[in-house]
Parts: structure tokens; sequence; C-alpha cells
């Protein structure tokens, strides 16, 4: 019993640490500091813990959204390894979660997470422009899906952001029938996705496939086309809406999570090209919410089981205890018991969905501006102001975070 219940305290402590150490990042975060919730993480980001991926993650994105896109990526190198690294686990640590929390246990992260870690890789090295680095991050997103699908993972059927930055790198490398293809995978994920039919349609022409563009001309009939001039480039505006759902003890049962939807007003951004008169608000590309709340869903019968094993485990760590010391064992299993509670580590961070807006325009310097939009349409008061430069037949990004 000695070994126990000070393991109950330092779950307890544990647990506490990592709350405190999120909760103040989280509001730099909503006030648009991102700078300042990197420096806060960095250290826990970089020190060997059980929580050291989660710190990782949330430490990378906030580097990203600072626009240290290479600070972030050192990160999200850091995390990649310790994702794979963490799969393996020692028998006393599993001994451990069983007797006390599965917060014991490194934090492995779920595998929707251990998918957008290149996918935000790849977009880092986009954002710097060195599209030979994307490309990697390209390779191990699919090398990544395909060991899903041998797996029988069906969380790949949803991640067609993935896709989209894969075919977005493509065509910055000059490959348009890789981009081809995976803009088409895109569109069989998000039909939805308003931007990619507009790529569908500009490819399948560019690469004198008649019978194909003409089938998307008539499919995609209701769009609104924008003239796209021989020395037009392309002007990408990602926007990451809103907060991923949040962890909570499940109200029937506190020993296992339950994600609930984070509400804020801004649904949708709206990107503005000023002095012309064009605009475009974003379409979503991947939602979050429902991807992390599914996928929990189908962990739940898992999960159960396994706090069910740990139940059975504590009572017979308890009943030799009270074998002993009817007293002491009591209390070994009242400390157990209050101890096994849900596992709340996620990457905070994560928006609720990804969306995008793109425009043609002539090559040259412009003015824009990113709007974040309430459900009626109607501008919040953050707009944000950039200059981009347009090259001929190239793409340019603006990278737009909103938490309000």
């Amino acid at each position: 019993m000695k070994l126990y219940l000070p393991l109950f305290f330092l779950y307890l402590i544990g647990c506490a640490s990592y709350q405190t150490k999120l909760s103040i990042p989280m509001k730099h975060m909503q006030a648009g500091e991102a700078a300042k919730a990197a420096e806060l993480l960095k250290e826990a980001a970089y020190k060997p813990s059980r929580d050291q991926l989660v710190f990782a993650l949330d430490y990378s994105l906030a580097a990203q959204t600072a626009g240290n896109y290479k600070e972030s990526n050192k990160g999200f190198q850091l995390a990649y390894e310790l994702a794979d690294w963490n799969d393996y686990h020692s028998v006393t640590k599993i001994a451990g979660s069983l007797l006390v929390n599965e917060g014991l246990m490194q934090y492995k992260g779920d595998e929707y997470e251990k998918l957008l870690i290149p996918v935000y890789a790849a977009k880092n090295f986009i954002l710097q422009n060195d599209f030979t680095a994307a490309r990697v991050e390209v390779k191990r997103i699919h090398e990544r899906i395909n060991a899903m699908q041998m797996d029988g993972e069906k969380v790949f059927k949803q991640m067609p952001y993935a896709y989209y930055l894969s075919a977005l790198v493509w065509e910055l490398n000059g490959n348009l029938d890789s981009a081809y293809i995976d803009y088409k995978k895109t569109f069989e994920l998000a039909p939805e996705f308003t931007e990619v039919k507009h790529d569908l349609l500009r490819l399948s022409k560019r690469l004198g496939r008649t019978q194909e563009a003409a089938k998307f001309k008539k499919k995609f009939s209701d769009l609104e086309m924008q003239n796209i001039g021989r020395n037009s480039g392309q002007l990408v505006l990602i926007y990451e809406q809103g907060r991923a759902p949040r962890k909570f003890p499940h109200p029937n049962w506190h020993r296992i999570p339950k994600l609930y939807p984070v509400k804020v007003a801004g649904v949708q951004a709206r990107l503005t090209v000023k002095g012309k008169d064009i605009s475009k608000d974003t379409t979503t590309v991947l939602n979050i919410n429902e991807l992390a709340i599914e996928t929990l869903d189908k962990q739940y019968a898992g999960l159960i089981a396994k706090r069910m094993a740990a139940i059975a485990t504590k009572a017979v760590v308890a009943e030799q205890v009270r074998q002993r010391n009817e007293g002491l064992g009591q209390l070994a299993w009242i400390a157990m018991n209050v101890a096994d509670q849900a596992d709340l580590r996620q990457w905070l961070f994560l928006p609720a969905s990804v969306q995008v807006a793109k425009v043609y325009l002539p090559a040259g310097k412009y003015q824009v501006s990113a709007d974040a939009l309430t459900n009626a349409k109607v501008p919040l008061a953050n707009t944000r102001s950039y200059e981009v430069e347009v090259k001929a037949n190239k793409i340019s990004f603006i990278n737009y975070r909103s938490f309000n």
C-alpha cells in the first residue's frame, strides 16, 4: 500500500500542473498574444514528462500562430517523434493506469491528432515558401494515411484538409497531375467545400481533360466564377476558426471523458481585397468538432472495458491490503477510486474548423483584410490587415487564427 498512496497524490499534483500550465497560455491565445503563449509553454514542451506530447503540440501551434514557423516546426518534429515513442508503454505504467488513472501513462495522442502533426508542419513550410520541405511532410501525410488504412482505421476518411494541403503543395511544385488527384480526393471527402470545386474546374481544363471539365462544369453550374487571367496568381486565406471541443468527465461515468463543443461568435471569415471589388467568404474543409467527437465515440467501448478492468484490479489490491489492515484496505479502495478520473488531456489549441477562401488576382502587391463573421454575416471587431504579393501562376497564403 505504501506504493500506491504516493502514486495517488502524484497523480493529483500532475493533473493540477497540466491544467494550470495550459490555462494562462490559452488566455494569451484568446487575446491574440500567441508569442506569449508559446513562451510560457516552451519549457514544458521540451521537458520529458508524461504530458510532454500535449505541451509540444500546443507550443508548436502557438508558435505557428505567432508567425515563428521555424520554431514551430522544431516543436512539431519533436511531437512527431514523441507520438511514435509513446505508443510503447512499460508494464509498470500500464499497471499504474489500472490502479490509479490513465493520466499516469504517457499521452500519445488520438489518431487524428497524429495525422494533423505533418499537416501543420507542411503548412509551416508553405507559409515560409519552402515547398520542397513541404513535399516531405506531404509524403508523411500519405504514409500515415496508408498505415491507418492497413490497420482498419476510419479516421483518414474524415481528413480532407490533409489532401487539400497536399494538392496545393503538388501544384506549387509543378506536379499538376498529382495535385489534380488530391483535389479530387478532397472533393470526395468534403463535397460542400467550395474552393476545391474551382480547383477541379481550373485544373481539368489546364490538363486538357475535356470530358472531366465538361462534367465538372455541369455539376458545379451554380458556382460564381471569377475571371482568371493568363498572368494571374492565387491568394489563399487559411482560416482556423474557434476552439476544438473540450474534454470533461462524462456525466454518466466520471472515469471516461466526453467532448463538448465550445461556442464562439465567429463562425466564418471574409477575405477582402482593398481597392478592388473582390471579397470571398470561407468554406469549411475540415470540421475538427465532428472529427474529434466521432473519434472519441468510437473509442468508448475500449475505454469502458479498460476502466472496468481497472475497477477489478483495484478491488483485488484493496482486498489484499484489507486482509492485513481493515481500515487501510478501506482507505486504499477509496483513494484509488477517487483518483480514477477521466483523462482530460488533449491538443487544446486546435480550432473547431479549418476553412479556406481563394481569390485570383493579376500579379502585383495588394492590401487585403480578413474579418471573422457571425452567423448573420456580421464582421466582428477584429479585422486583420495584410500586405501580400501575388505572383503569376503561383500561390500566396494568409494564415488567420481566431478564438472568438
